[in-house]
């Protein structure tokens, strides 16, 4: 008979404005509420021997203190977004500093990925192809294009507002002419903007393909494989073409004999570089053998199954489940663990 599991403390952030999203979903009664920049991995896992976690909130006028985590107790940090919540993210990290816990992405590995200080940290690993990213913060829309022209960034160049992931609020900018009204296409408002040099990822088919890698401790797996007409590619965005949808199945049914073994040494480099337990990498793989990296980060909801319909993804975000499942149970496999209980 397997034993109750003793819930670990989940730290959830409270955004720096304060603001929440409010949703509605088709079967559930009333509004849904979230928070923005934090990942919520609790509904997803195996509760048959009780609850994961305990939720614990900081953030923006929460008084969290070490009282709330008992001295060495595990937790895990699901704040994930160090624009949106950075208050928050410190909060943790001194709580973790406290109690010497074994932390579950660490708030301190959260709060250096920034899109320009993962490309900064990136850029030195063979194999991979890591487009410039300047983060600015700028008072003029001028600046931009000064900015630009001083550090030698080429163009195209992709404008993004800082916190945001999806593809939403982003804009390829051809020229440099082309940057004030780029601008004024985003919700800029005085906000951060990231500026990275565009590599054209196309295949020899005229197709852009990106495919979303995830790492759990030391394991990979390929979540999808879409290929797409733009190069801004997402799940909405793929070719609707049977023969393709087939190919890509077929390649994450066979990513352990196919892809990883191409792929793994500079995955788990990826890894070590960012010092996360638990995150996600969309990238492209070049026809030269370089893997371009468009992001790495712990915001990729990955075990969310967007097409029920078809089993083959299910058994594929099962694997992945089960890998978490199995790295939530054994802190001393997390990265960040106290000298002496690493496994």
């Amino acid at each position: 008979m397997t034993s109750a599991r003793t819930p670990l403390p989940l730290l959830f952030g409270i955004p720096d404005d304060g603001m929440a999203q409010i949703y509605f979903l088709p079967g559930k009664p009333g509004p849904q509420v979230s928070f923005p920049g934090n990942l919520n991995i609790a509904g997803y896992l195996d509760r048959s021997r009780g609850p994961w976690f305990q939720p614990i909130y900081c953030g923006p006028g929460l008084t969290t203190t070490v009282d709330e985590v008992e001295p060495g107790r595990p937790v895990v940090n699901a704040v994930t977004e160090p624009h949106r919540c950075s208050v928050a993210l410190r909060t943790i990290d001194a709580v973790v500093a406290k109690t010497q816990a074994n932390c579950f992405n660490h708030p301190g590995a959260i709060l250096a990925t920034r899109r320009d200080q993962v490309s900064q940290r990136l850029a030195g690993i063979a194999g991979l192809c890591m487009p410039r990213t300047l983060r600015l913060q700028i008072e003029e829309p001028a600046e931009l294009g000064e900015t630009i022209a001083r550090e030698g960034l080429a163009f195209p160049v992709l404008l993004r507002i800082g916190g945001n992931h999806g593809g939403k609020d982003l804009t390829r900018v051809d020229r440099p002419e082309d940057l004030r009204a780029a601008l004024r296409e985003l919700p800029w408002g005085g906000r951060p903007v990231y500026v990275t040099e565009f590599v054209d990822f196309r295949g020899d088919d005229g197709l852009y393909r990106k495919m979303r890698l995830v790492v759990v401790g030391r394991d990979v797996f390929l979540r999808h494989h879409i290929p797409a007409a733009s190069w801004l590619v997402h799940a909405d965005s793929r070719v609707p073409d049977a023969a393709l949808l087939e190919r890509e199945l077929a390649e994450l049914e066979g990513f352990e004999q196919g892809l990883l073994p191409v792929l793994r040494e500079r995955v788990l480099a990826i890894a070590d570089a960012l010092d996360l337990d638990y995150f996600g990498i969309d990238a492209s793989l070049l026809p030269d053998g370089r893997l371009l990296v468009f992001e790495a980060n712990a915001t990729m909801n990955v075990l969310h199954d967007s097409n029920p319909q078809e089993p083959r993804w299910a058994g594929i975000i099962a694997r992945i489940r089960r890998s978490l499942e199995s790295l939530l149970e054994n802190p001393g496999r997390w990265r960040h663990a106290p000298a002496g209980s690493r496994q």
